[in-house]
């Protein structure tokens, strides 16, 4: 259910904002345009939130490995 809920968010709302960046340019602006619009949208702040973690998470393993320098969620505050 997990992986499901994961995909689901990633398909619908992570890869439409920003899919079509590459990794090492993503800057905490384009996460926080992804966030207003997502908010524009009507997308629940629950959503938008988890949407956030969901990402955190991915770009902290994206850090570890040595594939992008510093996570840019990190500049990004959570929605309310």
């Amino acid at each position: 259910t997990t992986f499901v809920r994961y995909r689901n968010l990633v398909e619908r709302h992570l890869t439409p904002h920003i899919g079509g960046l590459k990794l090492g340019l993503l800057r905490p602006i384009q996460i926080q345009t992804m966030l207003a619009t997502m908010e524009r949208e009507e997308i629940g702040a629950e959503t938008r939130r988890y949407s956030l973690q969901v990402l955190k998470r991915a770009l902290n393993v994206g850090e570890q490995w040595g594939l992008i320098v510093r996570n840019p969620c990190r500049s990004v505050d959570a929605p309310k």
